[in-house]
């Protein structure tokens, strides 16, 4: 049993893939630079765990990373309904 606690303690925390999160950050809060997403990032006003609070760094690691413009203004248009998006995928995890 200790042995499964360790292994639960050492796990990294798990997210969203990088499509549905970054739809679920352009719906929510939009920020158009790295460094507006910073500031809501230190604001305290990105809370949910299943966001990265660094996705360069947390999607690059898993080979999914494009660039900044694309997370944060890239087309949403996927062929889904836009009202389906982030925000369903997000509330399976909450």
């Amino acid at each position: 049993e200790e042995a499964n606690i360790q292994r639960l303690l050492r796990r990294k925390p798990i997210k969203l893939d990088y499509e549905t999160s970054r739809r679920w950050i352009q719906m929510n809060w939009a920020p158009k630079t790295k460094e507006e997403f910073f500031d809501l990032v230190a604001n305290g006003n990105l809370r949910t765990p299943y966001i990265s609070k660094n996705p360069e760094e947390y999607y690059g690691e898993r080979g999914e990373w494009i660039s900044w413009d694309h997370y944060l203004l890239g087309s949403l248009d996927d062929g889904k309904n836009e009202t389906d998006n982030g925000k369903r995928d997000l509330m399976k995890w909450q």
